[in-house]
Formats: structure tokens, sequence, C-alpha cells
């Protein structure tokens, strides 16, 4: 039907069906991106991660869940390098080397385990039925999957997922079927984080790795630890801000934007006033320079979190900008 070629859908449909079960905010929040990881195999998926941020009710406390990709134990500061020391793009998006530890599904369970109220059987069920029966091809995956088509047809579990009889992508309407995918999150009903991370999926990884000499081991894989950070905290006219701490730039990023901006008075002039544009687009480049420069994993470097969202250094910065 031409309704269920909106990407999202399928997602929102899970949620309303886990509350309609009786679960909570946290059980549909992770129905929906286990739905997503079937929906949008584009931008997001098991092997991939993720950052998360919940304030609970009872106890005000507000966690920051860090649950992103990380790379292997064997990577190294050269690996997407040519020999001649330049970098090769092809390495770094397409090789097997550009591949990190997935954390989307530790995370996944782990808040789940901590916040949620239903069985996680009845939370991934939703993931499960539509990877089995499949959903039309929309129009932004089709668009995806023409891009990309090159390297998927390049792949034959590529081919034999997103390709159709004539060998093409799929295209708009067409039936998109994950089947294997469904058997995966069987395995992780059944038993847990060590459904993903151990057992008969890990092993069908690790030999893809083994045989395609990528750098992920079983190392990789019983290791992978879900962090749960302090977030980042501003303020703005009166306003607490609250948002996601390094390895994440964004809450940095928005209380740096935030801090740059906070002494003009843009309200009155027009949004896409000179003034206005002009003010916004520095206050975004002073940051993304920050970024470059400063932000990082904060596992492995210091990240000046607390000079960086200060108002102090936003008006230093602010100063520095010509009218």
């Amino acid at each position: 039907r031409s309704s269920d070629l909106r990407h999202g859908l399928f997602a929102t449909k899970a949620a309303r069906q886990i509350l309609a079960q009786g679960g909570n905010l946290i059980d549909a929040a992770v129905a929906t991106s286990f739905v997503l990881a079937v929906e949008r195999p584009q931008s997001t998926g098991l092997t991939g991660g993720g950052f998360f941020m919940y304030r609970e009710a009872s106890s005000q406390k507000i966690y920051a869940v860090d649950f992103r990709e990380r790379a292997p134990l064997q990577a190294t500061q050269k690996m997407f390098l040519k020999a001649d020391g330049t970098p090769d793009e092809n390495l770094s998006r397409d090789s097997i080397l550009s591949s990190g530890v997935p954390g989307l599904v530790a995370g996944l369970i782990e808040i789940h385990q901590r916040f949620g109220h239903l069985p996680l059987a009845n939370v991934i069920q939703p993931a499960i039925h539509l990877a089995e029966n499949g959903f039309p091809v929309y129009p932004q995956l089709a668009e995806a999957l023409t891009a990309r088509s090159q390297i998927i047809l390049s792949q034959p579990a590529g081919r034999a997922i997103f390709a159709g009889k004539d060998g093409h992508v799929l295209k708009v309407g067409d039936l998109l079927v994950q089947k294997d995918l469904a058997k995966t999150l069987q395995q992780v009903v059944k038993h847990g984080r060590s459904g993903f991370y151990q057992g008969v999926v890990a092993q069908k990884f690790l030999d893809y790795f083994r045989a395609k000499h990528g750098l992920i081991t079983k190392k990789d894989f019983i290791a992978y630890k879900v962090h749960w950070r302090e977030p980042v905290r501003g303020t703005f006219h009166g306003y607490d801000i609250v948002s996601m701490p390094p390895p994440s730039s964004g809450g940095v990023h928005v209380i740096q934007f935030l801090n740059f901006l906070e002494n003009d008075s843009l309200t009155k002039d027009d949004f896409l006033s000179s003034k206005a544009i002009h003010l916004a687009a520095s206050s975004l480049q002073s940051a993304f320079a920050d970024r470059a420069r400063y932000l990082g994993d904060p596992d492995f470097v210091s990240v000046p979190v607390h000079g960086l969202t200060s108002k102090a250094y936003a008006k230093e910065r602010r100063a520095e900008i010509s009218m």
C-alpha cells in the first residue's frame, strides 16, 4: 500500500503496540529501535550503535548511555592510509577494516534490563515479524540502495537480500524480506546479549572477519562494554540544558551554540535577517572548529568539556566575530 512506503511507519506501530500491551516508555523505545534496525538498513542496524538519554521520573535522575561502535582492539592509527601516507577513502568506507565492534544490541538490552517492564520477547517480536514478512521499499531506502548499488551487488550476501530477480537493487514498492536478520533477533530473544556476542551469530561474524582479514575478534565481542556517563549541562535564558556527553559531540555543541548567542537579541530581528544568519553561522563555525581540535572519546583522550561549555569561553569566541 502507498501508506506503507513511508519510512518510520512500522517503528511507530511497534511503539504503540508495546504501549497497548502495558509496556512502559523504555519498552516502547527499545522496540522502536529494534524495528528501525529492520526498517532502515541504510542508516541503522544491529551492527551499529547509539546514544541514549533518559530522565527517570521517580528519582529525577538523568542517565546518558553510550553504546556506540568501538574500534577493534587491533586497530591502528595508520590503518586507513595508503603506502604513501595519504588517506584511502575506500579503506575507511567500504573495506572490512571500516567495521567497528557493534554496540546496539548490548546497549538496548542493558537499558531494557534496567528500566523495562515487559519481557524482552514481547519487545523484540515486532522487529522479528517485520524482518520475516518484509515491507515495501520506500523512496529514501530505494535511493540509498541505488547510491550504494555497486558495493551491495559486489557481495553475495548483499545481492541475496537487497537485489531482485533482475539482478538490480530493489526499487520502490519491492518487498524487502530479511529472514537471516529475523533469525539473529530470535537468538537475542533466547539468549539475551549472548545471543549476539557469543554463539552461532557471533561465530558467523568472526568467521567472516577471519576470512576477509578483518580486525574484529572474539575478544572484541566479549570485551564490549556499555558506558553509563554523566550528562553535560548548561543553561540558556533560565532554562537548563542536559545533553549527551563525549564521545558524542552533540551535547557540547548545543551548549556552545546557545552560550555564543545568549546575549544577542536575535528575537528582535527576523530569523532570516543578515545579522541572525551571520551570528548563527559564526556560532556553528566556532563550535565545529573546536570539535575538530578537542572532541574525542574520553576513554582515550582528555576532552575539556567544562572549558568548552563555559560562559566565559563563549564570550571570548563571540568577541572574535566582526559584524
